[in-house]
């Protein structure tokens, strides 16, 4: 009977592929773990760990956002997460519990902690989220992307990791075919993270005009999210530009591999992938992340030589569609780009944390 670990959280892609990442180095390992995966029902993992092959159990969870009865209602889920994760656990009986954060990690973390199970926390930015905050205190260690991290409890115990990448990202070859795409062009890969980005999908938008005299040269991978498909589908194919647009990329190694040029966001686990794989990027910072985070990982990117950085308060019209044709067509640029970037990279941090979970509970008992 092989031994049991629980991943608590999700709510987005840039919690819930740390966890994979984990999860898939554990079933490496001799012997394997047997991975289960506590989240919501509304959250990226309903959709993602059915086709990765882990077990979800679904808890209730809301974030603490908003005032008077929102927030009311987001303490009423919490109890009822906090005690459904009291029956999950208990079925289960793990030996150990990783929070990754998002809605669900909070009252899984506190029922792995009223059960007396090891909880272990990951935390992907440099400014922790309420349950990696709450649950610090309690954790027998907490897992750092960046070794600036503040806002944890002075008592809490950490190790910088880095970020965890998934495993399947790496080793992926480059096949513009697989995504529709004629062989020969330089190929762009655009994203916003699991949910995409308006702002970037309208802003490339308006200006796929200056590709129409590279369109035998030039052709993107667009991941627009969920609500904008038709409308950039109709954009790109009225430039005549070759394009694969789809709500989500679920083989981003390919994608990756594929893509000569990344546009994306800069949340921690997007800078994770693209530093450990090497790639090239333009990133556009959320406006709107906790401690302006995303803009502060990008400026360390940008000044390592490895990325261009473009504010939304930026935007105007040209600025992201010439940036990318003056970087595409500069392949000594976008070598340095690349090389910079897998310096900062650290391709090892899921198997550290794994291994380093096992090496606490075996020492402790």
């Amino acid at each position: 009977m092989p031994e049991r670990v629980v991943m608590a959280g999700g709510g987005t892609g840039g919690h819930l592929f740390p966890a994979i990442a984990v999860a898939r180095e554990l079933e490496a390992m001799e012997p394997p773990t047997e991975v289960h995966f506590i989240g919501t029902s509304h959250g990226i993992e309903a959709r993602i760990l059915p086709r990765e092959g882990f077990p979800l159990h679904v808890v209730k969870a809301e974030g603490f956002r908003g005032r008077g009865l929102r927030k009311g209602a987001a303490l009423w889920k919490l109890v009822v997460g906090f005690r459904q994760s009291l029956k999950i656990l208990r079925g289960l009986r793990p030996r150990w519990v990783l929070g990754v954060g998002g809605y669900a990690s909070l009252p899984a973390g506190l029922a792995a902690v009223a059960l007396r199970i090891p909880l272990f926390l990951h935390e992907q930015n440099a400014v922790p989220g309420l349950a990696n905050r709450v649950l610090a205190r309690w954790a027998r260690e907490v897992f750092l992307s960046y070794p600036n991290t503040r806002g944890l409890p002075k008592k809490a115990r950490t190790l910088v990791t880095g970020n965890p990448v998934r495993r399947e990202l790496f080793g992926s070859s480059g096949d513009p075919a697989f995504f529709g795409l004629s062989q020969g062009k330089k190929v762009v890969l655009v994203f916003g993270g699991s949910q995409g980005a308006r702002s970037i999908n309208t802003a490339l938008a308006g200006d796929l005009g200056l590709f129409q005299d590279y369109k035998e040269r030039v052709a993107f991978i667009h991941q627009v999210g969920e609500g904008m498909v038709e409308e950039m589908k109709g954009i790109y194919e009225e430039m005549g530009l070759e394009a694969h647009v789809t709500p989500f990329i679920y083989d981003m190694g390919k994608a990756y591999a594929t893509s000569c040029l990344v546009v994306c966001r800069a949340g921690a686990t997007t800078l994770a992938e693209v530093t450990a794989l090497g790639k090239p990027s333009i990133l556009v910072p959320f406006p709107y992340a906790v401690g302006d985070h995303q803009l502060h990982n990008a400026r360390a990117l940008e000044r390592a030589g490895a990325a261009l950085v473009i504010t939304e308060s930026e935007f105007e019209p040209g600025l992201l569609g010439g940036k990318i044709l003056k970087l595409l067509f500069d392949d000594e640029r976008l070598e340095a780009m690349g090389m910079e970037a897998r310096k900062l990279g650290r391709p090892r941090a899921a198997g550290t944390i794994a291994e380093r979970c096992w090496e606490v509970v075996s020492a402790r008992g």
